[in-house]
């Protein structure tokens, strides 16, 4: 009796070690086909950014023919283009800080993520001008697209503060509020409706500047400035400035 035990805890403990073997080689099998898949995905990763980079030189090299007196190996850079501080070099309103409610700088590039078809009321490209409001609302202005045409084979677009244009109410129809609260209780006395004067947002914001197609149905743009002073700066105070970081501004890479 007492052998037979001996054997059955023998062949037991044979068992368990058995068993613990193969589990360690089933780990290690797990492991090694672990380190091959990160192998694996560091030699795609590495394989992908090559590809990036030889994809950026180019399109680099596209756009410096696309649209000459460009140097696209120096373009503005995202963390300093049209910031909030600093002294305005441009020679306007020193009271406003450099790039406040200003175009965005020359070379800096915009997309449609696709082709961009114009059209009267240019609803049909709101990444555009997402990308743009994104850009100028951080720097205290709005805008829209004015209009847009073809200049041979590419989009040509003008675009303006959303403020440009004369108002169709002149200033002086404007009332304060205790104006127009006497009219209100002078229409219910004399028993006729009260309306509202209306007015006008407008304020013949000259502010605008151009945005170029770089390449025949992109849909990306770069943007050109006006000759005229008067465009380079609306003439209202600036917007409350949203919080967005530098990655919101869509400028190509220098890399």
């Amino acid at each position: 009796m007492s052998n037979y035990n001996v054997a059955a805890q023998a062949a037991t403990q044979a068992l368990i070690a058995q068993g613990k073997a193969e589990i360690a080689i089933a780990l290690t099998e797990q492991f090694q086909r672990d380190i091959n898949g990160l192998r694996d995905a560091l030699e795609h990763a590495n394989q992908l950014i090559n590809t990036l980079r030889t994809e950026n030189a180019n399109l680099k090299a596209a756009l410096g023919n696309a649209v000459e007196g460009f140097d696209f190996n120096n373009l503005p850079d995202a963390s300093t283009s049209g910031g909030l501080g600093g002294v305005n070099e441009a020679g306007g309103n020193h009271n406003h800080p450099a790039g406040l409610q200003q175009p965005p700088p020359e070379g800096t590039i915009f997309s449609n993520g696709g082709a961009y078809n114009p059209s009267k009321t240019e609803r049909g490209n709101t990444r555009l001008k997402e990308e743009l409001n994104r850009w100028t609302q951080a720097r205290g202005y709005s805008v829209k697209i004015l209009r847009s045409k073809l200049a041979g084979t590419r989009a040509k677009l003008v675009v303006s503060c959303v403020f440009a244009g004369s108002p169709r109410y002149r200033e002086g129809q404007q009332e304060t509020a205790e104006e127009e609260q006497r009219r209100r209780e002078r229409a219910r006395s004399d028993g006729y409706r009260f309306y509202k004067k209306r007015t006008s947002k407008l304020r013949d914001c000259p502010m605008r500047f151009m945005l170029h197609e770089v390449i025949q149905g992109s849909g990306t743009f770069v943007v050109k400035h006006s000759d005229a002073p008067e465009h380079q700066r609306c003439n209202h105070e600036p917007d409350a400035v949203p919080e967005v970081g530098e990655a919101d501004v869509s400028v190509l890479s220098p890399e």
